[in-house]
This record gives structure tokens, C-alpha cells and sequence, in this order.
């Protein structure tokens, strides 16, 4: 996942090389479609906030304003799920690398280093190796 910011240029689709927020002047809309259709696209409470006062008579789908609810909870549960199982960074990782078939059987420094790139852009591990290998 990637949590885009006003100033998060997006590198995909037909505004690509804009930034969100000139995306969201522009055409509202897209934004609604990204967080309803692009599975690795989310934005926080606070950049909607934000871009609630930018346009304020404009409203979100119940769908993405859903996306933006169930995104923020999967977080938390993630963050749960590591207090619960009292996992400190290095066991969640290696519980997050058994998730991941393309992961399993790597060294585990790669394994590692590929789930904190995939995170930091915002995809997901197997996108990545897939585009990794081509």
C-alpha cells in the first residue's frame, strides 16, 4: 500500500507526473475511482480533510469513503496483530514474508529488504518481483 499525500505524485495512469492535489482540483472523480479500484491507492483522514476544504460541496462514493475506513482499520489491525502476538519488527517480518509464496525460500535479508521497498512504494511484494525480473 501506498498512503498518497497532497504532494504524492502519482506514477500511474492518466495523471501521471501530477501530484494528488492537483489531480483532486482538476477531477475529483479520479480520486474517488482510484481509491475504489486501485487496490495499492490510499489516502489518510487527513489528506481528506484536506481536500475537503479544497472542494467542499464535493462528496465521496460510499465506496471510497468505505476504502478509506476499511484501509485505516486494516492498518490497525496489522498493528494489533503484532502487539498480540508479541512480535517485535523482526518476527512481524517474518511473519509477513510466510504470507508471500515469491518471498518464501529467498534469503531472508532480500525477503526483507523486497517487503520494506514494496512498501515504500506502495505495491505489493509480488508486483514487484514480478517487474523485478522482467
Amino acid at each position: 500500500m501506498k498512503c498518497y499525500g497532497l504532494d504524492t505524485v502519482f506514477n500511474f495512469g492518466k495523471h501521471k507526473g501530477k501530484t494528488l492535489e492537483q489531480v483532486f482540483c482538476t477531477i475529483p472523480s479520479y480520486i474517488d475511482w482510484c481509491l475504489r479500484e486501485v487496490s495499492y491507492f490510499e489516502i489518510s483522514y487527513e489528506t481528506f480533510d484536506y481536500l475537503k476544504r479544497i472542494k467542499p460541496k464535493y462528496f465521496l462514493s460510499p465506496e471510497a469513503h468505505k476504502s478509506i475506513v476499511s484501509k485505516e482499520t486494516r492498518k490497525q489491525d496489522y498493528a494489533n496483530y503484532q502487539t498480540e502476538n508479541n512480535f517485535g519488527d523482526h518476527e512481524f517480518m517474518r511473519h509477513r514474508i510466510s504470507q508471500h509464496q515469491e518471498l518464501q525460500g529467498r534469503d531472508e535479508s532480500d525477503a526483507i529488504s523486497l517487503l520494506e521497498l514494496s512498501d515504500e512504494i506502495g505495491c505489493d511484494p509480488e508486483d514487484l518481483i514480478a517487474n523485478l525480473d522482467m
